[in-house]
Protein backbone atom coordinates (compact mmCIF):
# COMPACT_ATOMS: atom_id res chain seq x y z
CA UNK A 1 0.00 0.00 0.00
CA UNK A 2 1.35 3.73 -1.12
CA UNK A 3 1.95 6.03 2.07
CA UNK A 4 1.11 10.19 1.90
CA UNK A 5 4.73 10.43 1.44
CA UNK A 6 4.98 7.57 -1.19
CA UNK A 7 2.12 9.12 -2.84
CA UNK A 8 3.42 12.66 -3.04
CA UNK A 9 7.16 12.13 -4.68
CA UNK A 10 4.68 9.91 -7.07
CA UNK A 11 2.57 13.32 -8.13
CA UNK A 12 5.64 15.59 -7.96
CA UNK A 13 7.64 13.19 -9.77
CA UNK A 14 5.05 12.87 -12.41
CA UNK A 15 4.73 16.84 -13.13
CA UNK A 16 8.42 16.94 -13.45
CA UNK A 17 9.22 13.85 -15.77
CA UNK A 18 6.11 15.23 -18.02
CA UNK A 19 7.80 18.94 -18.12
CA UNK A 20 11.56 18.13 -18.08
CA UNK A 21 11.50 14.27 -19.31
CA UNK A 22 13.55 11.19 -17.96
CA UNK A 23 16.71 13.09 -19.19
CA UNK A 24 16.06 16.67 -17.47
CA UNK A 25 14.38 15.60 -14.45
CA UNK A 26 16.29 15.89 -11.42
CA UNK A 27 16.26 14.07 -7.97
CA UNK A 28 17.25 17.08 -6.12
CA UNK A 29 14.27 19.07 -7.57
CA UNK A 30 11.53 16.08 -7.10
CA UNK A 31 12.74 15.99 -3.38
CA UNK A 32 12.53 19.97 -2.68
CA UNK A 33 8.96 20.38 -4.63
CA UNK A 34 7.74 17.32 -2.62
CA UNK A 35 8.95 19.38 0.52
CA UNK A 36 11.34 15.97 1.30
CA UNK A 37 15.15 15.36 1.67
CA UNK A 38 16.96 13.51 -0.70
CA UNK A 39 17.79 11.03 1.83
CA UNK A 40 13.93 9.96 2.07
CA UNK A 41 14.00 10.51 -1.64
CA UNK A 42 16.09 7.64 -1.87
CA UNK A 43 14.77 5.60 0.78
CA UNK A 44 11.18 5.14 -1.24
CA UNK A 45 12.56 4.74 -4.57
CA UNK A 46 16.36 3.80 -4.37
CA UNK A 47 17.08 6.04 -8.27
CA UNK A 48 15.55 7.79 -10.55
CA UNK A 49 14.89 5.35 -12.73
CA UNK A 50 12.90 3.39 -10.54
CA UNK A 51 10.82 6.18 -9.27
CA UNK A 52 10.67 6.95 -13.14
CA UNK A 53 9.04 3.45 -13.58
CA UNK A 54 6.63 3.45 -11.00
CA UNK A 55 5.45 7.03 -12.42
CA UNK A 56 4.66 5.37 -15.77
CA UNK A 57 3.56 2.20 -14.46
CA UNK A 58 1.02 4.38 -12.36
CA UNK A 59 0.43 6.66 -15.89
CA UNK A 60 -0.40 3.18 -17.94
CA UNK A 61 -2.03 1.71 -15.17
CA UNK A 62 -4.35 4.58 -15.05
CA UNK A 63 -5.32 5.11 -18.97
CA UNK A 64 -5.44 1.21 -18.64
CA UNK A 65 -8.23 0.76 -16.08
CA UNK A 66 -10.28 3.69 -17.50
CA UNK A 67 -10.62 1.80 -20.75
CA UNK A 68 -10.84 -1.40 -19.54
CA UNK A 69 -14.03 -0.01 -18.03
CA UNK A 70 -15.25 1.93 -20.81
CA UNK A 71 -15.10 -0.98 -22.75
CA UNK A 72 -16.67 -3.99 -20.58
CA UNK A 73 -19.58 -0.98 -20.37
CA UNK A 74 -23.04 -1.87 -21.86
CA UNK A 75 -23.59 0.68 -25.22
CA UNK A 76 -22.90 1.01 -28.51
CA UNK A 77 -19.55 1.18 -29.93
CA UNK A 78 -20.14 4.70 -30.84
CA UNK A 79 -21.01 5.46 -27.44
CA UNK A 80 -17.83 3.70 -26.27
CA UNK A 81 -15.87 5.96 -28.80
CA UNK A 82 -17.13 8.66 -26.92
CA UNK A 83 -16.41 8.29 -24.07
CA UNK A 84 -12.76 7.14 -24.67
CA UNK A 85 -12.41 10.27 -26.25
CA UNK A 86 -13.66 12.25 -23.50
CA UNK A 87 -11.23 10.25 -21.64
CA UNK A 88 -8.25 11.33 -23.64
CA UNK A 89 -9.07 15.13 -23.48
CA UNK A 90 -9.51 15.47 -19.63
CA UNK A 91 -6.64 13.52 -18.91
CA UNK A 92 -4.58 15.44 -21.59
CA UNK A 93 -6.36 18.93 -20.51
CA UNK A 94 -4.79 18.35 -17.34
CA UNK A 95 -1.26 17.25 -18.32
CA UNK A 96 -0.73 18.90 -21.55
CA UNK A 97 2.58 18.17 -21.99
CA UNK A 98 1.81 14.42 -21.64
CA UNK A 99 1.95 13.17 -25.10
CA UNK A 100 5.10 15.18 -26.28
CA UNK A 101 6.26 13.42 -23.09
CA UNK A 102 5.41 9.54 -23.91
CA UNK A 103 6.41 10.35 -27.55
CA UNK A 104 9.95 11.70 -26.43
CA UNK A 105 10.22 8.71 -23.89
CA UNK A 106 9.08 6.13 -26.42
CA UNK A 107 11.87 7.63 -29.08
CA UNK A 108 14.52 8.69 -26.44
CA UNK A 109 14.93 4.75 -24.76
CA UNK A 110 11.86 2.79 -25.47
CA UNK A 111 13.27 0.08 -23.57
CA UNK A 112 12.99 2.06 -20.26
CA UNK A 113 9.50 3.25 -21.52
CA UNK A 114 8.79 -1.06 -21.97
CA UNK A 115 9.74 -1.53 -18.85
CA UNK A 116 7.03 0.19 -17.02
CA UNK A 117 4.23 -0.75 -19.90
CA UNK A 118 5.23 -4.18 -19.80
CA UNK A 119 4.25 -4.14 -15.54
CA UNK A 120 0.49 -3.36 -16.94
CA UNK A 121 0.60 -5.90 -19.67
CA UNK A 122 -2.34 -7.81 -17.72
CA UNK A 123 -4.55 -5.01 -18.43
CA UNK A 124 -3.26 -3.94 -21.65
CA UNK A 125 -3.81 -8.04 -22.82
CA UNK A 126 -7.57 -7.25 -21.50
CA UNK A 127 -7.89 -4.18 -23.52
CA UNK A 128 -6.33 -6.07 -26.46
CA UNK A 129 -9.19 -9.33 -25.78
CA UNK A 130 -11.77 -7.11 -25.19
CA UNK A 131 -10.98 -5.35 -28.68
CA UNK A 132 -10.65 -8.49 -30.55
CA UNK A 133 -15.01 -9.69 -29.82
CA UNK A 134 -15.73 -6.55 -30.47
CA UNK A 135 -14.04 -6.92 -33.66
CA UNK A 136 -14.89 -10.47 -34.39
CA UNK A 137 -18.95 -9.64 -33.74
CA UNK A 138 -18.91 -7.00 -36.07
CA UNK A 139 -18.98 -4.20 -34.76
CA UNK A 140 -15.43 -2.24 -35.89
CA UNK A 141 -11.94 -3.19 -36.20
CA UNK A 142 -11.18 -2.43 -33.00
CA UNK A 143 -7.18 -2.05 -32.62
CA UNK A 144 -7.53 0.09 -35.85
CA UNK A 145 -10.13 2.07 -34.45
CA UNK A 146 -8.43 2.51 -30.64
CA UNK A 147 -5.09 3.53 -32.70
CA UNK A 148 -7.26 6.58 -35.07
CA UNK A 149 -8.94 8.00 -31.92
CA UNK A 150 -5.79 7.59 -29.98
CA UNK A 151 -4.36 9.45 -33.06
CA UNK A 152 -6.99 12.13 -33.65
CA UNK A 153 -7.44 12.84 -29.70
CA UNK A 154 -3.60 13.68 -28.91
CA UNK A 155 -2.71 15.46 -32.29
CA UNK A 156 -4.17 18.44 -31.78
CA UNK A 157 -2.07 18.57 -28.27
CA UNK A 158 0.92 17.77 -29.98
CA UNK A 159 0.75 20.42 -32.21
CA UNK A 160 -0.72 23.25 -30.80
CA UNK A 161 1.25 25.27 -31.83
CA UNK A 162 1.50 24.79 -35.16
CA UNK A 163 -2.16 24.64 -35.51
CA UNK A 164 -2.84 27.70 -33.37
CA UNK A 165 -0.75 29.54 -35.82
CA UNK A 166 -1.90 27.98 -38.87
CA UNK A 167 -6.00 27.85 -38.74
CA UNK A 168 -6.67 30.11 -35.49
CA UNK A 169 -4.70 33.22 -35.67
CA UNK A 170 -2.67 32.20 -33.04
CA UNK A 171 -5.74 33.08 -30.41
CA UNK A 172 -5.47 30.30 -27.42
CA UNK A 173 -9.70 30.90 -27.19
CA UNK A 174 -10.13 29.96 -31.08
CA UNK A 175 -7.88 26.73 -30.46
CA UNK A 176 -9.80 26.30 -27.06
CA UNK A 177 -13.33 26.55 -28.52
CA UNK A 178 -11.94 24.06 -31.92
CA UNK A 179 -10.71 21.68 -28.83
CA UNK A 180 -13.99 21.41 -26.77
CA UNK A 181 -15.82 20.68 -29.93
CA UNK A 182 -13.62 17.82 -31.25
CA UNK A 183 -14.74 15.11 -29.06
CA UNK A 184 -18.01 15.15 -30.63
CA UNK A 185 -16.39 15.48 -34.02
CA UNK A 186 -13.93 12.35 -33.52
CA UNK A 187 -17.40 10.72 -32.57
CA UNK A 188 -18.82 11.10 -35.63
CA UNK A 189 -15.96 10.96 -37.82
CA UNK A 190 -15.43 7.12 -36.26
CA UNK A 191 -19.25 6.41 -35.83
CA UNK A 192 -19.44 3.08 -36.47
Amino acid sequence: MVNEIELKIIETARAIFIEEGYSGARMQKIADVAEINKALLHYYFRSKEKLYEEVVKNLIADVASRLTLIFESDGTSSQKIELVVNMYFKMISRHPKLPLFIMNEIHENPDRFMIAVDQQSTKIQKIRMILSVDASKGDYDGIHSLINLVGMSVFPFLAKPLLKKLFFGGEDESFNQFMESRPQKISQILDI
